[in-house]
């Protein structure tokens, strides 16, 4: 599976995610994908094959829902509750641990098409 951070997620993160040989980009890391809404960057990231981990919840599932009633389809949503992960430094750790487990546990690069899931 690829994974696209989104840009509140700390870069270094992906750096870690691909030390350990897992496909994984942030948004901080790309110029061009910082500050595009939600909806341009979903539709980037499926384009490109890469489901998005983020916080946020509120402003990806709406239109991840949308993709999915309309047939539009998604690469994948990976949704992070800050109740599970802090954000920022403190949560880093657990965060990093977490998306790696999960990143093995669906290797496959389909395994996330067309649906949302939240990290355990």
């Amino acid at each position: 599976m690829r994974l696209l951070l989104d840009e509140h997620i700390d870069p270094t993160l992906a750096e870690r995610l691909r030390e350990r040989g897992h496909d994984a980009i942030a948004v901080a890391e790309r110029p061009e994908l910082r500050g595009l809404p939600d909806d341009v960057l979903l539709d980037w990231s499926s384009a490109h094959g890469l489901a998005i981990a983020t916080y946020d919840a509120r402003g990806f599932l709406p239109t991840a829902v949308e993709r999915l009633t309309t047939d539009r389809g998604i690469a994948g949503l990976v949704l992070i509750s800050e109740r599970t992960y802090a954000s920022g430094p403190r949560g880093y750790g657990a965060l990093l641990r977490a998306l790696e487990a999960f990143m093995k546990q669906h290797a496959a690069k389909e395994a996330l098409t067309d649906r949302v899931i939240w990290l355990r």
